[in-house]
């Protein structure tokens, strides 16, 4: 190999080392082109101060003395030889600190540029990853996936689907972007059913693409539920735009509730293709004081679950309409003041906290045993609501002599461990924006109740108030 041949496939060696170095440990290969510009800059500063070697004359063995005495003439004309210490110096280049300055300066930038190339490469290929992480289907589904979806979903049905799907609508009646399928089982051509192939959007982390999803369970219940009402049979205590609902007052309302429904599924589990449908929910309705503040103001029915299902549903409620009452501690017309006092003794007791007099002298929290509790914002008992009529049974046991002139717990006047009268009452809320209000009165002032806004008031006051504090002279702290 010639020497020229050498040289060149030792360069382009070189090269490849340094691309491979560049690819298996970029790190590296910064590091190293920074030792080399830096190098290099370097170099430029020193080489400003070196001092110039002088220019020796060329000596070629073939000329004779002669020829060689004409060629130095030539090179110095002025006699004086080239390689005199005496001869004056080239003049130095003042360039080299400033090209040395922008040769480092240059290695620089050049590692931050590159720095960031990669950077911005890995964010790329990060992103890439998460975007096709999170991408399922990009784009609507086919007939033909729309069949498979269908026969994974009922396995052993006969279903039929439309050649051709339409645009779906939202709820105001304007299209999406969605497909749907009209579908159908062979043998029950008139409960046409939909499959939707929707564009899915993102929780937490962004999904893009188009899922799929069918309404039988809806549209097969609601077939079921036209053809059985249309037999003369009854629903109207339920609702059922999405799952089985109701509202009850009472434990007729219950009753009534119950039964229907309980003689709906014995029809509806009877007949071909029909679906499993949700939960029964049941929801108490308006009633004279705020329901919300309950600790349970619904209840759910599994009906495939359920041995019987009126059973469920009348305990469901009666569970709920007990609360009320033994919260609020006023009649009712559903159970006796035996039943609602059983009831309250084994339901409200053990709270998790500590009850100090105005002496820090420890009380027993089983003073609270038999009045209802309820949570505002924690379970623990300081942060536990008592109503007014709770709070008159509280007043009574702590010896503070509430008067009732109306004889009803929820409407009294007593004078507090602070010296001053205090006034409470269900009747003739304030209205605030529009909201009943039950304001406690201090010495003939109405107190705002601070831990309740406008639209989610009750009768009610916070253990760990300070209003709750000066009234019983007791402190209400957690473990």
């Amino acid at each position: 190999m010639s020497p020229e041949k050498w040289q060149k496939f030792k360069k382009t060696l070189l090269y490849v080392i340094v691309a491979a170095i560049a690819i298996i440990a970029p790190g590296f290969a910064l590091l190293a082109l920074l030792v080399w510009f830096g190098y290099k800059g370097i170099r430029k500063l020193l080489d400003r101060d070196r001092p110039a070697e002088p220019v020796r004359p060329s000596y070629d063995p073939d000329l004779d003395s002669s020829a060689r005495s004409q060629n130095r003439a030539a090179q110095n004309p002025a006699g004086r030889p080239s390689w005199d210490p005496e001869a004056p110096e080239k003049p130095k280049k003042r360039g080299g600190i400033l090209e040395g300055v922008m040769v480092v300066t240059g290695a620089a930038v050049g590692l931050v540029v590159i720095r960031l190339a990669i950077l911005g490469l890995m964010v790329i290929v990060v992103f890439f990853g998460l975007f096709t992480a999170c991408t399922d289907h990009p784009y609507h589904h086919s007939r033909r996936e729309v069949v498979r979806y269908l026969k994974e979903e009922y396995p052993g049905e006969d279903i039929e689907v439309a050649r051709r799907a339409y645009a779906g609508v939202d709820r105001d009646g304007d299209e999406n972007d969605s497909e749907v399928w009209d579908c159908w089982f062979e043998d029950l051509p008139d409960a046409v059913f939909h499959a939707t192939s929707y564009r899915m959007n993102g929780g937490p982390i962004p999904v893009w693409g188009y899922g799929l999803s069918d309404d039988a369970m809806v549209e097969i219940r609601n077939y079921y539920i036209d053809a059985y009402t249309e037999t003369g049979k009854s629903l109207d205590a339920w609702t059922w735009e999405y799952g089985f609902e109701m509202d009850f007052r009472s434990m007729a309302d219950a009753e009534t509730a119950g039964a229907q429904i309980a003689a709906f599924y014995d029809y509806y589990t009877a007949q071909p293709h029909a679906q499993t449908t949700s939960s029964l929910w049941c929801s108490i309705g308006d009633m004279p004081y705020p329901t919300h503040v309950l600790r349970d103001h619904f209840e759910f029915v599994d009906p495939y679950e359920s041995e019987n299902i009126q059973e469920d549903i009348e305990a469901a409620c009666e569970t709920i309409l007990k609360d009320y009452y033994t919260f609020y501690r006023v009649s009712s017309p559903d159970f006796t003041e035996e039943e609602l006092a059983e009831y309250a003794e084994k339901t409200w007791w053990c709270w998790d906290g500590v009850v100090y007099t105005e002496d820090r002298e420890r009380v027993h929290d089983s003073i609270f045993d038999g009045i209802g509790l309820m949570s505002n914002g924690g379970t623990k008992l300081p942060y536990l609501l008592i109503s007014y009529g709770g709070l008159y049974e509280l007043l009574q046991r702590l010896e503070l002599d509430p008067e009732s002139p109306t004889g009803e717990p929820g409407d009294f006047v007593v004078t507090g461990a602070d010296g001053r009268t205090y006034g409470f009452s269900y009747e003739h809320p304030n209205l605030v924006d529009g909201e009943p209000c039950w304001p406690a009165v201090v010495d003939g002032k109405p107190v705002e109740c601070s831990h309740f806004t406008a639209s989610d008031c009750a009768p009610a006051i916070q253990l760990s108030s300070e209003l709750f504090r000066n009234l019983t002279g007791l402190t209400v702290e957690e473990w």
